[in-house]
C-alpha cells in the first residue's frame, strides 16, 4: 500500500499528516500550536514547549535541530503523536525520576519507526544512557541527517535500519551482538499495511525483556483489534486522550505498555557480558573536558566512579553494573583500530629512546577521556604488541559525569582486576585542560608520563585549550616522552580536503572560537614548553595522529 493509500484507509486527513490527498506539500504543519518550515530537507529548531525536571532539578528547556523529507512521506515528518509522547514521558519522568522502573541514564532504549528522531532524540537530550533510532532503510538518511544535527547527542545516540517482521532483530543480537533495549518507545507506527511484519517484531522484544511504550491514535477498529489480539504480549492502555483538531475533529489517542505474558522472558535485558572488546566501540569525546552528550539527572553509581575493583564483591554484580554504567559514542566505532594500531607502530618505533623497555612499564595520559573507550581498547592492544612492557592508562575528564563508564568500559575488558594485580586502566581524575593543570595532576598521581594521549579535542574547543593541553604536556611528560594528539589539522594554512574546509566552517559558525587547528600553530606553542614535532601520522577520515616528543631543555 502506498503512504495515501494507508492513510486513506485509516481516516487520516491532510492536515494531520502534512500530505494532501494528491501527495502535494501543505505548506506548513501544527504541532501544539507551533508552525513549522516544510521545505524539503531545510533544517529547523524544535523547542520544547514544556518544562522537564529530574530529582527536583528543573533541566533547561531541551532544543533539537531536525528537518523534514516530505518525498519520503510519512516517515519523513513531524508528527504531533511525538511530541505527544515526548509530553507524556517526560511528566512521568518528572514526576517518578523512572520509566517503567528504569533509572534514564542507565537505560538503553529503542525507538520503532523514528522518522525524524523527535522522540529518540528528546530522550537522549534528557539523559537517557543510549537511544537506537531505527526506520526504514529509505528513511535512514533523513534520520541520520537529524542525528548529525544534534552533535552534543552522538555519544547517546546511534541509527539503524530495521524493515519489521524480517528476522533482522535476531541477527542484531545475535550476530552483530548488540545489547538489548530495556525500553522501546514508538509513535503512530500500526496501520493496516504494518499489522503482520509488527507483531512479530514486538514479540521478539517483549519476550527478551523490554518493555515497550506506543503512542497511537486510535483512528478505527482495526487499530484497537491489533492491540488486543497480540499473541505472547499483554498490552495495557497506561493514558489516553480526547484530542481536538482546528475543524472540530476529536480523536482519540492512547499510550499502550506492552510486556511479555511468558514469565520465561529474559530480565537482565541485555546478552551474557563479554571479557573482551575486540568489537567495542572506541571514541573520546571533545571540548574542554571531552564529554558531548549531556548527563543532566545521571547518577554517578556510588563506589562505580572510584575505588579500584568498583565496590562489589560479586564479579557477576560488577559485570552487570559495568554493562548497564557503559556509554558507547558510535562514531568512534570508526577509529578505534587504526587508532591502535597506529599507537603500537609508535611506541614500538620510539620505546627504546623513550626507555620504556628498562622500566618495564607505559604510563599514558589521557586528556578528555569522554566515554572512557579508548583506554579500555587500546590498553590490552599495545600491552600485546610490548610483550613485556605494562601498559598504565589514567584517564581524565572534565567533571565526573562519565566516570562510571570509563569504570565500566575498562571494567569489562578485565582491566579493573583487583584481586589478581591486573589493574591497566586507573581511577579517572578531573582535569580541565584550558587551566594550569600540571603541578596538580603531578600532586594527585605523583608521576610523570612516557606518553600524554588526545583525541578530538582541540578542535572543538577555544584555542585556550590547545595552549593549556601544550603547557600541561610541558609538566607531565617526562624527557624522551611523547605528545599523541589525534585529529583533522591544517598544514601551513591549506585544510584539505573540501569536505575538512566545511566541517571547519560550520565549527566557526557555531563558535568562533572552535575550528581545526594548523599544525604550525602546535608547533609554535610546543616549542614554547620543550614539545617538538617529530612526526605526522596519516590517518583514516582525513585525519592525522601528530606526535610531539618531550626535550630536555624546558
Amino acid at each position: 500500500e502506498t503512504d495515501e493509500d494507508i492513510m486513506r484507509s485509516e481516516g487520516i486527513s491532510g492536515q494531520d499528516s502534512g500530505l494532501k490527498s494528491d501527495g502535494k506539500d501543505l505548506g506548513n504543519q501544527m504541532c501544539f500550536g507551533q508552525v513549522y518550515d516544510s521545505k524539503d530537507l531545510k533544517p529547523f529548531k524544535w523547542t520544547c514547549p514544556f518544562s522537564v525536571s529530574i530529582t527536583g532539578n528543573k533541566l533547561p528547556r531541551v532544543e533539537l535541530w531536525l528537518r523534514q523529507a516530505r518525498s519520503l512521506g510519512i516517515g519523513g515528518q513531524l508528527w504531533v503523536g511525538a511530541e505527544r509522547m515526548c509530553r507524556w514521558l517526560a511528566d512521568k519522568i518528572s514526576r517518578e525520576g523512572f520509566i517503567e522502573g528504569q533509572r534514564l541514564s542507565q537505560c538503553r532504549i529503542w525507538e520503532l519507526g523514528s522518522g525524524i528522531g523527535l522522540t529518540g532524540l528528546f530522550l537522549a537530550a534528557l539523559g537517557a544512557y543510549h537511544v537506537v533510532l531505527t526506520d526504514l532503510p529509505k528513511v535512514v538518511p533523513n534520520l541520520q541527517a537529524c542525528r548529525d544535527l544534534n552533535p552534543r547527542l552522538a555519544s547517546r545516540t546511534s541509527v539503524r535500519a530495521l524493515a519489521w517482521g524480517q528476522g533482522e532483530e535476531s541477527k542484531m543480537f545475535g550476530q552483530e551482538r548488540m545489547e538489548w533495549p530495556q525500553l522501546v518507545v514508538g509513535v503512530d507506527c500500526v496501520y493496516p499495511g504494518t499489522f503482520d511484519a509488527l507483531a512479530p517484531t514486538l514479540r521478539i522484544l517483549t519476550q527478551n525483556g523490554a518493555t515497550i511504550l506506543l503512542q497511537q491514535e486510535m483512528r478505527g477498529k482495526r487499530t484497537k483489534r491489533f492491540f488486543r489480539t497480540l499473541k505472547k504480549v499483554k498490552a495495557t492502555v497506561l493514558h489516553e486522550e480526547i484530542v481536538g483538531s482546528a475543524e472540530g475533529e476529536r480523536t482519540l489517542h492512547r499510550i499502550y505498555k506492552l510486556k511479555s505474558k511468558s514469565s520465561k522472558s529474559i530480565i537482565n535485558s541485555s546478552p551474557p557480558p563479554r571479557r573482551s572488546v575486540s568489537t567495542a566501540a572506541t571514541g573520546s569525546g571533545g571540548g574542554r573536558g571531552g564529554n558531548q552528550g549531556d548527563s543532566e539527572g545521571a547518577d554517578q553509581g556510588g563506589e562505580e566512579s572510584g575505588g579500584k575493583g568498583g565496590g562489589w564483591s560479586n564479579p557477576k554484580e560488577k559485570l552487570k553494573r559495568w554493562m548497564a554504567n557503559k556509554r558507547v559514542n558510535p562514531s568512534a566505532e570508526r577509529n578505534s583500530a587504526p587508532i591502535a594500531a597506529a599507537f603500537k607502530r609508535i611506541l614500538t618505533k620510539y620505546k627504546k629512546s623513550m626507555g620504556i623497555e628498562t622500566r618495564g612499564a607505559v604510563h599514558v595520559f589521557e586528556i578528555a577521556s569522554g566515554t572512557g573507550q579508548h583506554g579500555a581498547y587500546i590498553t590490552p592492544r599495545v600491552s600485546n604488541e610490548l610483550k613485556d612492557v605494562k601498559v598504565m592508562w589514567q584517564p581524565s575528564e572534565l567533571t565526573t559525569d562519565t566516570f562510571d563508564s570509563i569504570v565500566a568500559w575498562a571494567g569489562i575488558a578485565g582491566l579493573r582486576d583487583d584481586q589478581n594485580g591486573q589493574i591497566s586502566v586507573l581511577d579517572p581524575v578531573v582535569v580541565d585542560a584550558s587551566t594550569d593543570w600540571a603541578k596538580s595532576l603531578l600532586a594527585q598521581t605523583g608521576k610523570k608520563y612516557d606518553v600524554m594521549y588526545v583525541c578530538n579535542c582541540i578542535h572543538i574547543a577555544p584555542w585556550s585549550v590547545a595552549q593549556g593541553i601544550m603547557r600541561g604536556a610541558g609538566g607531565v611528560v617526562r624527557n624522551g616522552g611523547l605528545l599523541m594528539m589525534y585529529g583533522p589539522y591544517a598544514v601551513n594554512g591549506i585544510l584539505t580536503p573540501e569536505s575538512n574546509q566545511r566541517f571547519d566552517k560550520w565549527l566557526r559558525d557555531k563558535d568562533p572560537e572552535f575550528g581545526v587547528r594548523d599544525i604550525k600553530d602546535l608547533e609554535e606553542e610546543g616549542e614554547k614548553y620543550g614539545m617538538k614535532l617529530i612526526e605526522m601520522v596519516e590517518m583514516p577520515a582525513n585525519n592525522f595522529i601528530v606526535v610531539f616528543k618531550k626535550t630536555e631543555t624546558n
